[in-house]
């Protein structure tokens, strides 16, 4: 899955599209034993908080699942502080994303 699809996705009009965008990143994110390589969160990360802005409330409680799968938000403390520091670095391009 690119990056430019998901993005291209997360920009339709239909709701139903970008939720399934969202439960494919979270099954994908879920399925692997180790985190995703980190080229992939770099491009995911905006995109799904992008999505976690929407006015539909379910895109945006799927887009926050989807988050916290691919950021590893629940795999303990040590993961947390990783992906921490992680987001930290892409924080300038979030919001770049996400204007």
């Amino acid at each position: 899955m690119s990056a430019i699809f998901v993005f291209q996705c997360m920009k339709q009009e239909s709701n139903d599209i970008k939720q399934l965008v969202t439960q494919v990143v979270t099954y994908v994110a879920k399925s692997m034993d180790q985190p995703l390589d980190g080229t992939l969160i770099k491009s995911f990360t905006p995109m799904l908080v992008m999505g976690t802005k929407e006015k539909n409330t379910v895109v945006r409680s799927h887009s926050e699942s989807a988050l916290i799968a691919l950021l590893r938000l629940r795999h303990g403390e040590d993961t947390l502080k990783v992906q921490t520091r992680f987001v930290d670095r892409i924080k300038g391009i979030c919001l770049f994303w996400t204007s």
